[in-house]
């Protein structure tokens, strides 16, 4: 049996769901994502270097394609200090484990969408709806690095700015530190906490190991794909978007704080995920009967989130690696297309993919 309890894999529920969402909500703070900008615009340049093979080859780019491995080696090197490069080793390890996971995803939504009353069943039996080799994978390498860097000292720890060791840290967030992700209820929560709760257990990290791969895979290279294509099929957006990009970056590399600043940008991308939300939905459970503004919501029911206190907790780091990836991609190469670019998209069914693929062609800007 998987040390990845089954458990682990549902959803969390009331005062679980609670000091998870309390704990990990500082994560994603203004602080820790700049320090784990990095991250992506390391594996952002290796993107661009990869792009710019194909465009001196003219070559073709199916972006969907592309940009998932490039999505998957910043969830390795945000979520767990891992380098990959799947760009040019899309064998290695952790890359095929985690397409194992997030290729299960039609399951889970539909277990979780529609046949809830089984989940108890799976439970007992200890099926789990992921497969269970890869399960004991991200099992074994979480303990294994959380074993290493609490071997290694705290002096080791603040040099290493990823999700894993954020969640180990996260226990030692005092009430009042700069905390821009986190809810006045959940600063609350923390200020009330129980001493000798503090954290996540290793089974919570583990859980949250998974999630953070599966919500930032297809979610991320989904919204990416969609927008670039998008401005490939209109010409005169793309120009705007990249008139923008020049003035704003002066041709330097995307920052944290630049990408603040590209205003059109952000509707651009903002359209993109109207049009083909990658993130579709976003559920919380109604735990008691209660009434807002004259409409009674009973207990037991879902209730859509899409924004709000408890909306993604990762949106901002997603946005992020979105914003800096997209504008350094529109700030070398003009994306147009080519023939296999099929235009209008037509989805596949039961997934937020283009059927035809998102092909476009790339030209040199400089």
């Amino acid at each position: 049996m998987s040390h990845l309890e089954p458990t682990y894999l549902f959803p969390s529920t009331d005062e679980h769901w609670k000091n998870i969402r309390t704990t990990v909500s500082p994560t994603f703070n203004t602080v820790r994502l700049r320090r784990m900008y990095g991250h992506i615009e390391s594996n952002t340049r290796r993107l661009l270097d990869h792009l710019k093979k194909k465009q001196e080859r003219n070559e073709p780019v199916e972006l969907k394609e592309v940009l998932s491995l490039f999505t998957m080696d910043v969830i390795a090197s945000t979520g767990f200090g891992v380098h990959t490069n799947s760009l040019e080793d899309p064998n290695n390890q952790f890359i095929k484990e985690s397409e194992r996971i997030v290729a299960s995803i039609g399951r889970i939504f539909l277990i979780s969408t529609f046949l809830g009353f089984l989940k108890p069943v799976l439970t007992f039996f200890g099926i789990a709806s992921m497969p269970r080799v890869s399960l004991d994978f991200f099992s074994r390498f979480v303990d294994v690095v959380i074993q290493e860097r609490k071997h290694e000292g705290s002096g080791a720890g603040s040099k290493r700015h990823d999700f894993l060791q954020l969640m180990m840290e996260a226990g030692e967030d005092k009430p009042g530190q700069e905390n821009d992700n986190r809810t006045e209820e959940e600063a609350t929560a923390l200020n009330n906490r129980s001493r000798s709760k503090p954290g996540l257990s290793p089974g919570d990290m583990k859980g949250q190991a998974i999630i953070f791969t599966m919500a930032g895979y297809e979610t991320v290279s989904s919204a990416m794909t969609f927008t670039l294509f998008l401005l490939a099929m209109n010409p005169e957006c793309l120009h705007k978007a990249q008139t923008e990009v020049d003035e704003v970056l002066g041709g330097k590399f995307p920052d944290y704080d630049d990408i603040q600043s590209l205003k059109y940008l952000d509707m651009c991308l903002n359209e993109a995920i109207r049009m083909f939300p990658p993130g579709f939905l976003i559920d919380r459970k109604c735990n008691a009967d209660v009434e807002i503004q004259g409409v009674r919501i009973p207990k037991g029911v879902t209730v859509l989130f899409p924004m709000g206190p408890r909306n993604c907790v990762g949106m901002r780091l997603a946005l992020l690696e979105t914003k800096v990836a997209v504008a350094a991609i529109l700030q070398k190469f003009s994306l147009v297309r080519c023939q296999q670019s099929k235009y209008p998209v037509v989805l596949e069914q039961f997934r937020m993919a283009a059927k035809d693929g998102a092909w476009v062609k790339l030209e040199s800007r400089a």
